[in-house]
């Protein structure tokens, strides 16, 4: 009789246990839907930086296949001039708009409390400064890796993979500030981010 109460025990405390765990991709079917904000430093390869901040939502579309779209803004408040014998940083008023699509893949690593999320997006950047006569609107492809921290079933956060470290690249065009012709940029999240998210 005490060894049959003990194995109950035992069992209930298993499937309390079991109950209480977070999902993951992998039950996207019972939470399909995932809101996440983050935020960050910034690095431009043309000698600026900055602070990021966005939102995105993604849909479970197949096994551990997420889809949806993010809205980001960043602000460069610093610029080294690069025709300067020595560098020099100066503040500044300049803003990135960007709209995506994104993609990304979600594998399970520990049990369900954490997972690594990789993939990437494709979108366009409005450039707004004071030194520019208008707004400028460039292309911008995004790839992305990252920690996901499964803290209950609905809620968790997000950390670079070294956790003070880049976590994403973006590329794409932007105009310059001195005559505004368009070239390349790349942009990375230098300092690693913070990002929190909702399932439901």
């Amino acid at each position: 009789m005490k060894r049959a109460l003990i194995v109950l025990l035992f069992a209930l405390t298993a499937f309390a246990a079991r109950g209480a765990e977070p999902a993951v991709a992998e039950k996207g079917v019972e939470r399909p839907n995932v809101i996440e904000i983050r935020g960050g430093s910034t690095w431009d390869i043309n000698s600026s930086l900055g602070l990021f901040f966005y939102a995105e939502y993604a849909r479970n579309m197949k096994g551990k296949f997420w889809l949806g779209g993010r809205l980001g803004e960043a602000y460069e408040v610093m610029v080294g001039d690069p025709s300067a014998e020595t560098l020099h940083l100066v503040l500044m008023n300049y803003f990135v708009t960007t709209a995506y699509g994104i993609g990304y893949w979600e594998f399970p690593v520990a049990r369900k409390w954490l997972s690594f999320r990789v993939g990437g997006g494709v979108g366009l950047g409005v450039h707004a400064a004071e030194d520019l006569y208008r707004p400028t609107v460039g292309p911008y492809v995004m790839v992305r890796a990252e920690w996901v921290v499964h803290i209950t079933r609905n809620f968790g956060l997000s950390l670079s993979p070294l956790v003070i470290g880049p976590s994403q690249f973006e590329f794409g065009l932007a105009p310059g500030r001195k005559n505004g012709a368009m070239k390349m940029s790349g942009k990375l999240d230098w300092l690693g981010h913070l990002g929190l998210y909702v399932r439901f």
